[in-house]
């Protein structure tokens, strides 16, 4: 598992939805309380669903840039006054508690445990390990209306990162919430990743990255002739940082075996730009 290598391209594709955050990260931070709102659908006793827009998940149809709605449903049992939060795939999946002051899921919900209690690390026959968390495990609140659930998280990036893990000589470590260090000898890179931004430091230098604003997305679309001609756009957006981290880190941070040059992505359209494992979900 080569997790330390760049996949390099443009766009940075969030970890969660980005939906009409108000949370207390100022709004360009990739961790802290992030709080989004959906609107409630189809509850029962046994499950409700819940819907929003994925800000970064946008597509580009006859030059007009439109949303996509995001559903999930998820299932839960309640009983004297704790509600359990399965797995949306499978109620006998993963599942976290909450505690409240009813036994009707309508009201406030805060997080009995921390989410530290909901990750393990894990181990393969062949040695090689990760990090592993159970679905949704960064909720610490949950506060349901007749029409809506205000979800809030504790969104922590390198909850993925293994302290320690070395690739050709090159030590991960954890700085916080956004941010690791890569450390052999002497030598140390720095990769930071938030909402909207990477800023990547090696022996004094930096390469620095903003993921596209709403507008120049529209405007990306407005000169679009199709859907991958708009992702081509964006992608070009990126070039100069993709250019600027080949020439400032050594070569096996460079993963190109997917790209010719910049823009000729094999995976479109959720081309990412990071170091692993940030960020990274197993």
């Amino acid at each position: 598992m080569n997790k330390l290598k760049l996949i390099l391209a443009a766009s940075i594709a969030a970890t969660a939805l980005t939906l009409s955050c108000s949370g207390d990260d100022g709004g360009d931070s990739g961790s802290g309380s992030v709080t989004e709102t959906y609107t409630l659908e189809n509850k029962t006793d046994e499950q409700f669903t819940y819907t929003g827009v994925e800000e970064d998940d946008e597509y580009c149809r006859n030059g007009v840039l439109e949303e996509r709605e995001y559903s999930r449903t998820v299932y839960y049992s309640i009983d004297n006054k704790v509600l359990t939060w399965g797995s949306a795939w499978s109620y006998d999946g993963d599942t976290i508690q909450f505690k409240g002051t009813t036994d009707e899921l309508i009201g406030t919900w805060t997080r009995t445990k921390d989410k530290a209690t909901s990750c393990k690390l894990r181990t393969d026959h062949d040695g090689d390990s990760w990090i592993s968390c159970k679905e949704d495990y960064d909720i610490t609140k949950a506060v349901f209306t007749a029409t809506s659930v205000e979800i809030t998280r504790d969104e922590c990036g390198t909850d993925w990162v293994k302290n320690g893990e070395s690739y050709k000589g090159w030590i991960t470590k954890v700085i916080d919430c956004d941010a690791v260090e890569y450390s052999k000898g002497s030598e140390k890179i720095t990769y930071r990743e938030t909402r909207t931004t990477e800023v990547a430091n090696y022996k004094g230098k930096s390469c620095s990255y903003s993921r596209p604003t709403k507008a120049q997305k529209q405007d990306a679309c407005k000169k679009a002739q199709n859907e991958s001609d708009y992702w081509d756009i964006l992608d070009r957006l990126g070039e100069n940082y993709y250019k600027c981290l080949k020439n400032l880190l050594p070569p096996e941070f460079m993963d190109d075996d997917d790209y010719d040059d910049y823009g000729k992505a094999a995976a479109k359209p959720q081309v990412k730009a990071r170091i692993t494992p940030l960020l990274k979900k197993n």
